[in-house]
């Protein structure tokens, strides 16, 4: 059996997503103490807030700098860490020199490169003189960088696709451990889809947004 649930976007976690660049194209990766990902500065937009307005409350927290101009890029819908969110990514330009502010959650700030590469993606990333061609650990230990570059980057997404559409979730009702599910935008359908990894033969044209395991999923069984 199948079980479909349908989120709207008042169910979504809203969270902030700063893309910083330097004048190389270098991007800077904040590093998760807990989890060992390297991620963009973000955080959740607070009650009464704007998405404009986290953005520059937790750019400053985070890092330290004052942002002084910004764009707003995307906005993408995800599971991500157990929770159904709406990311919105911003491209900032900021002034002084970034340092960790919270080192009992951040162990290290580095700048990335994406480099030409004959893997899925056509990239990798390139950080602390190591470069990393694996698909899946740019997606999950770099999934800020994979989503802008792979993701949102997609010729035939609009911004407005990713926010109009409705979020179908599409899973067994026996998760299995050793599975892997996919989250996918479907270009016909105009839908997301959550879906074990080997029926994404079923749909032709497609986006792959992100591979969630079976214990992200429990909560919506």
């Amino acid at each position: 059996m199948r079980k479909n649930l349908i989120l709207d976007d008042n169910n979504f976690l809203n969270i902030v997503s700063a893309v910083i660049k330097d004048k190389d194209g270098k991007w800077l990766l904040i590093n998760s103490l807990k989890y060992g990902w390297w991620f963009n500065a973000w955080w959740k937009v607070e009650q009464w807030e704007t998405p404009k307005d986290a953005l520059y409350r937790e750019v400053n927290e985070e890092i330290w700098v004052n942002i002084i101009g910004d764009k707003y890029l995307w906005a993408i819908k995800m599971i991500h860490n157990y929770h159904p969110i709406l990311m919105h990514y911003f491209e900032v330009e900021i002034e002084w020199v970034p340092n960790i502010q919270e080192p009992d959650k951040h162990c290290g700030l580095k700048w990335a490169e994406f480099l030409q590469c004959e893997n899925e993606f056509w990239f990798a990333v390139k950080i602390e003189n190591n470069i990393i061609e694996d698909e899946w650990e740019i997606m999950n230990n770099f999934t800020d960088y994979y989503l802008v570059n792979n993701v949102l980057s997609s010729a035939w997404i609009t911004n407005n696709d990713l926010l109009t559409w409705k979020f179908e979730i599409a899973v067994e009702w026996e998760l299995k451990a050793e599975d892997d599910y996919a989250i996918i935008f479907d270009k016909n359908k105009k839908k997301y889809f959550v879906i074990k990894n080997e029926f994404l033969k079923w749909f032709d044209q497609y986006v792959l947004i992100y591979i969630l395991k079976w214990k992200e999923l429990i909560k919506y069984h």
